[in-house]
């Protein structure tokens, strides 16, 4: 009664269609499913007494009383706020996997929690692979894994959060150069509940620093090119201008 903010008088004078949202198209497979079966489970829009609506969890069935009367249950629970957090959960995993970056996160054991969709494809796991059973090591060489435990993950654990350049180990065997940040996340005690981690390619920006680097070289051979045949015409013609001393003495 509370949760519909009626009396138990009310509740049975409104009866099922003084309760539920008629638009709701998943009434009618409700009612169908507890006609076949007696039973039925699942969810409808129901109406609070002020006239809003709320999603509610349901299980209904029928049977026989002692008095071999006809009867039926109902158990309603409100699971707005559960479906408002699923919700938004969606909305952050759909923008989490449009990110070409790596996103990632693991449990205090380091078992893997959650890949967005460019991380599965950097090493190569499907969408319906179970994560629970991988390390966060298969995400990293060797090297650079061993920075993370060694540097990244005690940095994040003491202040929060850790920043640095690592590596992914992709599944084509590529090395991917990678920008990281590692955040502790902690509970209302204090205690860890995940390390989260964003990275991203820095593929290109390496191979623009070496094209970089390559032009530069490339300038300083023709600096010193220039400079070398500035000084090899000055030396001719402080040759020439011996020379014709010499020859003028004859």
């Amino acid at each position: 009664c509370t949760l519909f903010g009626r009396s138990e008088a009310e509740l049975m004078a409104l009866g099922r269609d003084g309760l539920v949202d008629p638009a709701d198209p998943r009434q009618s497979e409700l009612v169908g499913m507890r006609e076949r079966t007696g039973r039925a489970q699942g969810q409808l829009r129901m109406l609070h007494a002020d006239g809003s609506y709320f999603e509610a969890e349901l299980s209904s069935s029928t049977y026989v009383d002692v008095d071999g009367r006809f009867a039926s249950s109902l158990i309603v629970r409100d699971v707005t706020e559960r479906e408002r957090v699923a919700a938004r959960q969606a909305q952050l995993t759909a923008i989490l996997d449009a990110t070409p970056d790596f996103v990632g996160s693991a449990d205090p054991q380091g078992r893997l929690t959650f890949l967005n969709r460019a991380a599965r494809r950097m090493l190569a796991i499907a969408d319906t692979d179970e994560l629970s059973e991988i390390g966060f090591a298969r995400c990293h060489p060797a090297w650079a894994h061993q920075m993370i435990v060694e540097v990244g993950v005690p940095a994040a654990v003491r202040s929060g959060v850790w920043a640095g350049q690592s590596a992914i180990a992709c599944a084509d065997g590529r090395e991917l150069p990678v920008s990281q940040v590692i955040v502790c996340l902690r509970d209302a005690q204090g205690r860890i509940t995940s390390l989260a981690t964003v990275a991203r390619d820095l593929s290109d920006l390496h191979a623009a620093q070496e094209q970089q680097r390559a032009l530069e070289a490339r300038l300083l051979e023709a600096q010193k090119m220039e400079s070398i045949g500035t000084l090899a015409g000055g030396v001719a013609h402080d040759f020439n201008n011996v020379l014709a001393a010499i020859l003028g003495n004859l």
